[in-house]
């Protein structure tokens, strides 16, 4: 984990790697996990995987604190969120974490 700051606002660069079964409504995140006491937005920022299975946009949910996976369903329009228990484990992920 890198850590900047400007101005009132910090910033943190995390690689994370989900795990083999998403659950509904996204993985919480804790802002005292990654040094913050606010998590105000996240950015998908790299991918670090040589085989995907699965093309997934994270967004994280200001509203519940999860970070959401998202993709196109068969027959969908638009983004959905990706199915519960979906493995993304071979899709490590580097967000950019800005909060206070």
């Amino acid at each position: 984990m890198q850590a900047v700051s400007f101005g009132g606002f910090r910033a943190r660069l995390v690689k994370v790697t989900p795990d083999n079964s998403y659950p509904t409504a996204g993985f919480a995140i804790s802002p005292n996990s990654i040094g913050m006491a606010e998590i105000l937005g996240v950015i998908q920022v790299g991918l670090d995987a040589t085989v995907k299975t699965v093309q997934v946009q994270w967004i994280y949910n200001i509203q519940t604190g999860k970070l959401q996976a998202f993709g196109t369903a068969g027959g969908a329009t638009g983004l959905t969120e990706i199915a519960n228990a979906t493995d993304l484990s071979a899709s490590p992920v580097h967000f950019l974490f800005i909060g206070v």
